[in-house]
């Protein structure tokens, strides 16, 4: 297992452009008011913003936030199990669980900005910078760093791909590659596909994405986006291809339902957490209604490691409340809160860890 341990949730993606869940819908609005940025998946924009009125006329007997992604995926699940949005019929309510997936991986991919240097297309900003620290991490064998995220972009996958690292998104029962990094992707990814044949799902790594595939002509550009997600169809598993919606499981609850997906993520999350020396939260607030994350953490910590390092890195005063509020007595004593951006934090966690400048 892994003795340092990485959080990330949607605020590390915020400085390379990715979307917070509270404006994630403002900002595929505003894709969608230009076909030419969203192509085919315009009718699933649509679909999903025509739904949204429907949730309006909730708001004359309960309250739902209709701004936040998380809130609206959750609505759009629960109507499906329920059978009931308005005036939608079934089939209508069938259609948004992909609809709202096509929108979540667009988004995401029209988003976030992979710079570009000298010809060469580095991970997004500032990954690139956790990815030459973590280059200085020694290893022997099985990898000393993992990350656990709630994110579906895939500016972590490019990460590690760029140190030319393999990446394990499901804790192998038999090792990979020398080095190896344990990427576990909570609530599925933009690249995970599922087999028409196997029916499991399966990950379409970066490297194997690249091996067919180019970014181009790189001159004079300043930076490009990766549209890996878009192209599920043309991934093959079991000699067949996937089905083009990505493998992508609602933020809030029921996640039961899809525990038979990615079960083994969540265990290989629980045993990480167990084992870490020294835990980093990346933009991530823990919000309120997240007993998921909750219990994850206050199980998975059971273990002999002792927790030398908790650092929080995030703005908000609140996040790191709740997060001191989350943690036992021993964890709390080593708690601290960087309260800045993702990028301004990467020098402090090189220190934490005792790496050279």
């Amino acid at each position: 297992m892994s003795q340092v341990v990485f959080v990330v949730g949607a605020g590390a993606s915020r400085e390379a452009g990715g979307p917070l869940m509270q404006d994630f819908l403002d900002i595929a609005d505003k894709l969608r008011r230009n076909p030419r940025e969203v192509g085919d998946a315009l009718p699933a924009f649509n679909a999903v913003f025509e739904a949204l009125g429907e949730l309006d006329l909730a708001h004359a007997k309960s309250v739902l936030d209709v701004y936040n992604i998380e809130s609206v995926f959750g609505a759009f699940e629960m109507a499906r199990l329920c059978r009931r949005l308005g005036t939608y019929t079934e089939d209508q309510i069938d259609s948004l669980g992909p609809a709202i997936r096509r929108l979540i991986v667009k988004t995401l991919e029209r988003s976030i900005k992979y710079p570009v240097e000298r010809g060469t297309v580095r991970a997004p900003r500032p990954y690139d910078a956790l990815g030459s620290l973590i280059a200085k991490i020694p290893t022997s064998g099985a990898s000393p760093v993992a990350f656990i995220t709630f994110n579906y972009d895939l500016a972590l996958d490019y990460m590690i791909y760029s140190m030319r690292r393999d990446v394990d998104y499901f804790g192998a029962p038999a090792p990979l590659a020398s080095g190896a990094i344990p990427l576990l992707k909570l609530h599925g990814s933009l690249n995970w596909g599922r087999c028409t044949e196997c029916n499991n799902v399966a990950p379409w790594t970066v490297a194997e994405f690249f091996r067919t595939r180019h970014w181009g002509d790189l001159t004079d550009v300043s930076d490009v986006r990766l549209d890996l997600g878009s192209q599920l169809a043309h991934f093959q598993h079991c000699q067949k291809p996937c089905q083009p919606e990505a493998v992508i499981v609602p933020p809030t609850w029921n996640k039961t339902e899809y525990q038979a997906s990615i079960v083994s993520v969540w265990q290989q999350a629980a045993k990480h957490l167990s084992e870490a020396e020294h835990i980093f939260v990346i933009g991530y607030s823990l919000p309120e209604t997240d007993q998921f994350f909750r219990y994850l953490y206050a199980l998975g910590t059971i273990g002999k490691a002792r927790v030398k390092t908790f650092m929080v890195v995030d703005p908000s005063e609140d996040s790191a409340r709740r997060f001191e509020n989350l943690l036992g007595p021993t964890a709390r004593y080593r708690f601290q809160h960087w309260h800045g951006l993702f990028s301004q934090s990467v020098v402090r966690i090189q220190s934490a860890l005792g790496l050279p400048e």
